[in-house]
């Protein structure tokens, strides 16, 4: 699998409060996308929190992953995620808060938007929940935090190459945050 991830501070500002994860192992490759509360320093710090603990913890069960993640930042500003499992034939997908994820299937014929639970790590996780999705060899996966807005896939063509994808997707939809979106295929 191909991965591209574009990953920008608010302007004016020096450190990110996004940040990704990605894992690959003979059995899945792991995704995520973080977004710490806010912007600057401490929002950085609650991403990158969430990485190290995603580091220790993405071999397992994406609900622990999650829980163990909210665990972890409790002493932090806290952060929105969404964490994506991909094998041969399935995503597994587990996301809280305003994270955005899709797959489009390798023919461009189908979308589904990920269901992400409402909350932030570290503050306020009420329910977890991991939902499956069907997936191909060939199938591109978005995921994207909430720097990006008002992104309506279809105006997009799907088969470019996925630097130029997520340059693009950034370049049109970016709003005055820290930003990242990750597209894998």
């Amino acid at each position: 699998m191909k991965i591209e991830v574009i990953t920008v501070p608010k302007e004016g500002e020096t450190e990110n409060g996004d940040a990704y994860f990605v894992s690959e192992t003979e059995e899945r490759i792991t995704l995520a996308v973080i977004d710490g509360i806010g912007h600057g320093r401490d929002a950085h710090l609650a991403s990158q929190m969430a990485v190290e603990c995603l580091e220790k913890y993405c071999d397992r069960d994406l609900d622990y992953a999650v829980r163990k993640c909210h665990e972890t930042l409790g002493k932090t500003r806290g952060a929105v995620l969404a964490i994506a499992c991909i094998t041969d034939c399935e995503i597994r997908f587990s996301g809280v808060g305003n994270i955005a994820a899709m797959g489009l299937s390798a023919g461009g014929i189908g979308e589904s938007r990920f269901t992400s639970m409402s909350g932030v790590i570290g503050r306020n996780l009420k329910v977890v929940k991991t939902f499956s999705y069907p997936y191909r060899e060939g199938d591109t996966i978005i995921m994207h935090s909430d720097g990006i807005r008002g992104l309506n896939i279809t105006n997009y063509d799907i088969s470019r190459g996925l630097r130029e994808l997520g340059e693009a997707i950034l370049s049109d939809n970016r709003v005055d945050d820290d930003s990242t979106i990750l597209v894998a295929r």
